[in-house]
C-alpha cells in the first residue's frame, strides 16, 4: 500500500514541476510585455533624461531598480500567500500536515528565500530585452517622436 502512495506522489510531483515550469515561462513573457509597454510609455521621459546628461547606465539602473522593487514586493506577497495557503491546506490533509511538520524552521525559511529569488529572477529575465532596447534610444529622436 505504501509503494502505491509513493508512486502516486511521484506522478503528482512530475505534473507539478511541468506546471510550474510552464508558469515561469509564461510569467517571463508577461513581464516582458508589461515592461515593453512601460518603456514605450516612458520613451520621452528617457529621452529628456538622456538629453540633460544621463548615461545609458543611469537609465538601465533606473529600470533595474524598478524591476527589482516590483519583483521583491511581488515575490514577498507570493511567498506569504503560498505559506498561508499551504498551512491552511496542511490543516485539512493528513499527508500534508505530516510533511510540513517534518520541516525545520531553517528549511522553511530557505524555501521562502528561494521562492523570492526565483520571483525576482523571473522579473529580471523578463525586463532584460525592453531595458536593452530603451537604453539605446537617441535623446533627440525620443523627444521628437513621443
Amino acid at each position: 500500500m505504501g509503494v502505491r502512495w509513493l508512486t502516486t506522489l511521484a506522478d503528482i510531483n512530475k505534473i507539478f514541476l511541468v506546471t510550474v515550469s510552464l508558469s515561469l515561462l509564461l510569467t517571463v513573457f508577461l513581464v516582458w510585455s508589461i515592461f515593453s509597454a512601460i518603456a514605450n510609455e516612458r520613451i520621452r521621459e528617457i529621452g529628456i533624461m538622456r538629453a540633460i546628461g544621463a548615461r545609458q547606465s543611469h537609465v538601465v539602473l533606473l529600470f533595474f531598480l524598478e524591476v527589482n522593487l516590483l519583483g521583491f514586493v511581488g515575490s514577498l506577497l507570493g511567498v506569504a500567500g503560498g505559506t498561508w495557503l499551504s498551512a491552511h491546506l496542511a490543516a485539512n490533509f493528513d499527508l500534508l500536515s505530516s510533511i510540513s511538520a517534518g520541516l525545520e524552521i531553517w528549511q522553511q525559511l530557505l524555501i521562502g528565500m528561494l521562492g523570492m529569488l526565483v520571483g525576482a529572477g523571473v522579473c529580471l529575465a523578463g525586463a532584460m530585452l525592453p531595458v536593452n532596447r530603451i537604453k539605446k534610444v537617441e535623446p533627440l529622436l525620443a523627444i521628437k517622436d513621443a
